[in-house]
């Protein structure tokens, strides 16, 4: 039997490397970012970056929901029934997408590092 998309090895390792690239990006823009005098625009490129890595972790997590459905994506072998780590996973997309919607209206959350 073939293992699903999202678990293969190729998949796991594409994941891995756009963590390792949103983490460059996320120090490349804390040295970067105009922080005074910005005229608008001055940062749109961060914020289009970002918003590529967002729609990557998103799209992650769909295709782990469509492929395994969502009991047995949040489903685990511990006692209580849920993998722990699914749902830090699907946390960490949630705060990510959210940053980046508060973000694009004016607001800074500071959700995107937590999510790095």
């Amino acid at each position: 039997p073939r293992r699903p998309l999202t678990d293969q090895t190729w998949f796991c390792g594409l994941m891995s490397f756009e963590a390792f690239i949103n983490l460059v990006l996320l120090g490349a823009e804390a040295d970067a970012k105009c922080r005074n005098n910005c005229q608008p625009g001055d940062n749109a490129i961060w914020s289009t970056l970002d918003g590529l890595v967002a729609l990557v972790f998103a799209l992650d997590v769909v295709l782990a929901i469509a492929v395994m459905g969502p009991k047995g994506y949040m489903g685990g072998t511990e006692k209580c029934g849920f993998n722990f780590f699914r749902i830090f996973d699907l946390s960490l997309v949630a705060c990510r997408i959210f940053d980046f919607f508060l973000t694009r209206s004016g607001v800074s959350s500071g959700l995107k590092v937590v999510s790095a």
